[in-house]
């Protein structure tokens, strides 16, 4: 990375009632010029990789953390290789929403969907393509994707969880599994799972049973980045995706 400067931040806290100590901190805080070939990465989704950051850019040699994009971006670089990794995640929101988010202007390298969530709910077992007829409809809009498109399973709920459905997760995580190739397919199920249960290991589950601990968000963000490093490294052409169904 090459080196653009450093920034020294002197932090004074002088005591009151003319005590004559004073506390100095300095931090010193590298800053990076993001190269010109760094790899871009599209993250899309919902509160899971929103993370309170929508919008935020984890980028070459930022101090920002936030999320499992922040292990993307660690574990890259580990690998010699500097990315941004741009999150697009919006709490709330179905694959449809997040589908219709993904539009034409959209240039990266990496694109990567974690969607289906807040589709359980809903689920309806006659009409059990929901992620990917939202894949193929979101890059049908001709977003241009360089490297490749990943698709992640639905994670399993935190047991206790009111409204847990591990039958539309399964179903759902199957309808995954059928239309995409293994290597477009970023297993979050079975990463979190407890194994010989339909739960989530208690380690990754918050407070509200739903969202993530940081110890999920590490293990996603390796689980992508496995598959990033794994993708072919020649472009391809606008809207183009190995491994992916489009219907």
């Amino acid at each position: 990375m090459k080196h653009k400067g450093s920034l020294f931040i002197v932090l004074g806290c002088v005591a009151v009632f003319s005590v004559a100590s004073v506390l100095t901190v300095v931090l010193l805080i590298q800053t990076y010029e993001c190269p010109p070939n760094a790899l871009d990465i599209a993250t899309f989704g919902d509160s899971l990789t929103d993370s309170g950051n929508y919008g935020h850019t984890v980028a070459c040699g930022s101090l920002s953390t936030f999320g499992y994009q922040r292990y993307i971006f660690d574990i890259l670089l580990q690998n010699t290789i500097n990315s941004r990794v741009r999150n697009f995640g919006i709490g709330g929101q179905t694959s449809f929403q997040i589908a219709h988010r993904v539009t034409h202007s959209l240039s990266t390298d990496v694109l990567t969907f974690f969607m289906g969530v807040n589709d359980i709910h809903t689920w309806d077992p006659s009409k059990n393509d929901t992620v990917t007829s939202q894949v193929a409809f979101a890059l049908s809009q001709g977003p241009t994707v360089r490297r490749g498109v990943l698709v992640a399973t639905i994670p399993p709920h935190c047991q206790g969880y009111p409204f847990a459905r591990p039958d539309a997760v399964d179903a759902m995580n199957a309808e995954i599994w059928r239309n995409f190739s293994a290597t477009t397919i970023v297993d979050l199920y079975n990463a979190l799972v407890i194994p010989g249960t339909s739960w989530r290991h208690p380690v990754y589950c918050l407070g509200d049973l739903i969202h993530f601990t940081e110890a999920a968000n590490a293990v996603v963000g390796y689980m992508f980045a496995q598959a990033i490093l794994k993708l072919p490294h020649h472009q391809q052409p606008r809207g183009a995706a190995d491994g992916v169904a489009c219907i």
